[in-house]
């Protein structure tokens, strides 16, 4: 699956004194109106608009929420798919019609930062191939929650360099788009993960900087967030059907026997990013007696859905 193609050497502006044009791409629904605030933040960057290309692709919701864009946001370039396709392949569309030197990518329930733009610019033309940077969410109980159990590596890396980036908040040199980016992979969840593991297994870079914030705004419900925990452990497999090469594939693949390996690997991991975010003021102190027992219902669930997903898989086999 792996092409093995030689690392890029980033964009190469920096010696003309050029600077890039970002392509923004975000993808919503009717259940994301949020997206006008994101579209607000996106032009609030201090980034330069005539170098600067946004892209709103419509994944079918109402003709108002769409209309409400077009009328207020008359640079703003509107796509509209023709049936739902999910939150990558509507990023795809927006993605192949762009026209920057960088495709940047986030969702409609984020916030860029003032120097988001900026930041990705630094860091594509100073040699990264990708970069990616922390997902930070309010210090409420489940949004907190869903920063631990879905974005534990966007928190506090010092490495400065990831192995994937996060969909909610990355940018990739736009050269490498069709090799690498947006495959229309039949998943509901894990296509960012499966399209950077590619790129960076392959020898690209991909940067992370701190100054790369998104502030990230999901609506939340508990029961929904359980539903997707099992959901994400059913998927995870399925990934690593399709790329046998991603981290944790040794660890699924042994069967019953993964359920208290994935617990324990998980909860050490999760109490590592509790603490991280504690010391950073990122979660609330108070709730640290409930989020410890809920993480480890979610992981359980996590490891549920890959079991499922093993058994189901024996059953078409036979």
């Amino acid at each position: 699956m792996h092409s093995g193609g030689e690392a890029s050497k980033g964009l190469n502006l920096a010696a003309c004194g050029r600077l890039p044009t970002i392509s923004v791409v975000v993808a919503f629904r009717d259940s994301e109106c949020c997206v006008l605030d994101c579209l607000d933040s996106i032009l609030r960057m201090d980034y330069p608009h005539d170098h600067l290309e946004i892209i709103a692709v419509d994944d079918q919701s109402s003709d108002a929420l769409a209309a409400e864009i077009h009328k207020s946001y008359p640079n703003v370039r509107l796509l509209r798919s023709k049936s739902p396709k999910g939150c990558n392949s509507a990023k795809r569309d927006g993605a192949l019609a762009s026209t920057g030197d960088i495709v940047a990518c986030t969702d409609a329930d984020c916030l860029v930062g003032e120097s988001w733009g900026r930041t990705i610019a630094k860091n594509l033309t100073d040699g990264a191939d990708a970069v990616t940077g922390p997902v930070r969410h309010p210090k409420t109980l489940l949004r907190e929650l869903v920063g631990i159990a879905d974005f534990p590596d966007y928190q506090d890396n010092r490495h400065r360099s990831a192995n994937a980036y996060v969909g909610c908040n990355y940018a990739i040199n736009r050269s490498l788009l069709h090799t690498f980016q947006f495959r229309d992979y039949e998943i509901l969840f894990g296509g960012d993960r499966l399209d950077s593991w590619q790129l960076y297994s392959s020898g690209h870079k991909i940067a992370y900087d701190p100054d790369m914030v998104v502030q990230h705004y999901p609506q939340v419900d508990f029961a929904n967030m359980l539903e997707r925990r099992l959901r994400y452990g059913m998927k995870a497999l399925e990934m690593r059907k399709i790329d046998p090469t991603l981290p944790g594939g040794r660890l699924i693949g042994l069967g019953y026997m993964a359920v208290p390996a994935y617990l324990a690997y998980k909860m050490i991991k999760d109490g590592l990013t509790v603490f991280g975010m504690l010391r950073q003021g990122h979660v609330h102190p108070a709730h640290i007696p409930l989020v410890l027992p809920m993480l480890f219902l979610f992981r359980l669930l996590d490891s549920v859905g890959i079991v499922s997903a093993q058994r189901g898989l024996r059953r078409k086999s036979r």
